[in-house]
C-alpha cells in the first residue's frame, strides 16, 4: 500500500470513528438535564392540540428506576407539550411508545409530575437497547459525583 493511499484509509477511519463518537454523545445528552430515568411503559389517557402545539398526558407504569434524584413511585404522572408535532395526522408519538422502554424525565414541580428531559418533540423515550449503554454512562456520572463530595 503507498504511502498517499494509506493516509486515505487513516483520513477515512478517523473521520468515521469521530462520526460514531458524536452520535454517541448526542444519544446521552438526554440525560445530563434529567431528573430520573426509568424503565416503564406509558399509558396514555388524553391528547389534544392547543395553540401552543400537541399536549399528551398520560401515566408511566415504572417497572425499575435506573437513576433519580428523589424517590420515584411504580406509577408516575407524565405530560408532553409538543410544539413542533404535526398537527395532523396525529402525532407518531402513541405508535413510538406503545412497548416498555427507558425513560428519561425532568420533574415537573415538587410532586410526581414529570416530563420528558428532552427537546421538542422528543418524548425522553428510548428502546430498550439503549440500557446499557444508558447504565454505564450512568454509572459513570453517580461515581464522578461521589468524588466531587
Amino acid at each position: 500500500m503507498t504511502k498517499a493511499l494509506r493516509r486515505i484509509v487513516v483520513s477515512i477511519v478517523l473521520c468515521f470513528s469521530h462520526f460514531w463518537l458524536l452520535s454517541g454523545s448526542e444519544r446521552l445528552s438526554i440525560l445530563q438535564g434529567s431528573d430520573a430515568v426509568v424503565v416503564g411503559k406509558v399509558q396514555w389517557f388524553a391528547m389534544y392540540p392547543w395553540i401552543d402545539g400537541w399536549h399528551f398526558f398520560g401515566t408511566i407504569r415504572v417497572t425499575r428506576v435506573m437513576w433519580a434524584a428523589s424517590s420515584i413511585e411504580s406509577s408516575i404522572s407524565y405530560r408532553l407539550i409538543c410544539d413542533c408535532c404535526t398537527w395532523w395526522p396525529v402525532s407518531q408519538l402513541l405508535r413510538r411508545t406503545a412497548d416498555e422502554g427507558i425513560w428519561v424525565l425532568r420533574k415537573v414541580d415538587h410532586s410526581q409530575r414529570f416530563e420528558s428531559s428532552g427537546t421538542c418533540g422528543d418524548p425522553g423515550f428510548r428502546p430498550m437497547l439503549y440500557e446499557e449503554e444508558f447504565r454505564l454512562y450512568l454509572a459513570r456520572r453517580a461515581g464522578v459525583a461521589d468524588r466531587h463530595r
